[in-house]
């Protein structure tokens, strides 16, 4: 009705993604979609073609693409609310009548730590009306990512072709849109998450079949949530290699910014003679 209120996501696959105005220019989580807009979302979830959803919490599944294949078995190991995991199921259960791979079915096991949290995957499943063909496809367990068990599947294949760890973290990436998230921030936050996001993706290394792909992510900034963790596996694990170029391949036009080598490590926080926190730190870490 307004071609103003939408507008397609450069950096996502030709129709695929679409940005909506807010009603209000007001950041935050409150922010509601134009009542045209909304109606549309409401009918496109409804009948199983549109979900809503924070535009770059998209990334992960698309850097992740271009090493997937219909037929390929994946495991989205903290997988709630479950957006990622549809995400998923479109790329490795296609269409019957989609292209020469229709007749190829994948698999992708979702999994979460927490029964309330599997509750909301199964919820958003069920609210965005997956084709059968995707349901067939899914499976859905609850287990704590260090104990997730290595899958042997009937050709006798051990692992999965692809893993996504989308790890619980402090969550400092999303004070933009949820301005509770900096108020409750604290540097000791993404140090204490450290060793269960090391011990997370440690276990997902150990499940991805020889030759397949591992993708770990997070919703902060913080280097000891991430390039801490991926060093530690890396270190770990010297069969992986980090895929150099993924973002251009999975998102072009994507704007980043490369990641770090060295990084201090907060300790604790203080007031400044000014009234301000800041924070000291005589702890310095680097990967090679």
């Amino acid at each position: 009705r307004d071609a103003n209120l939408v507008h397609g996501l450069e950096w996502m696959p030709a129709d695929e993604g679409w940005q909506a105005t807010a009603e209000t220019g007001d950041a935050g989580r409150r922010e509601k979609l134009h009542e045209a807009v909304a109606e549309v979302v409401d009918a496109g979830t409804s009948s199983g073609l549109l979900a809503r959803q924070e535009a770059v919490s998209m990334l992960p599944v698309l850097v992740l693409a271009p090493h997937l294949k219909p037929g390929d078995r994946v495991l989205d190991v903290c997988a709630a609310p479950g957006n990622k995991t549809m995400q998923l199921l479109e790329r490795v259960s296609p269409p019957e009548d989609g292209d020469e791979h229709g007749g190829v079915r994948g698999l992708v096991v979702a999994n979460d730590a927490h029964p309330g949290r599997v509750k909301t995957l199964q919820d958003a499943i069920k609210r965005h009306v997956r084709s059968t063909r995707e349901m067939e496809s899914l499976v859905i367990t609850c287990s704590y990512g260090q104990d997730v068990p290595v899958p042997i599947f009937d050709d006798g294949i051990e692992g999965y072709d692809a893993v996504l760890a989308d790890v619980p973290c402090s969550g400092d990436g999303t004070f933009r849109k949820d301005p509770d998230a900096l108020r409750r921030w604290h540097p000791g936050g993404g140090n204490a998450l450290h060793a269960t996001q090391v011990a997370v993706a440690r276990r997902m290394a150990q499940l991805v079949k020889p030759g397949g792909h591992l993708l770990y992510s997070t919703c902060s900034l913080n280097p000891v949530e991430d390039e801490a963790v991926v060093a530690a596996i890396l270190k770990e694990n010297p069969e992986f290699e980090l895929v150099k170029g993924a973002m251009d391949a999975g998102a072009p036009g994507m704007r980043y910014r490369p990641g770090v080598s060295t990084w201090k490590v907060a300790e604790h926080a203080f007031k400044g003679q000014d009234g301000t926190s800041r924070f000291d730190s005589d702890s310095e870490s680097e990967s090679e």
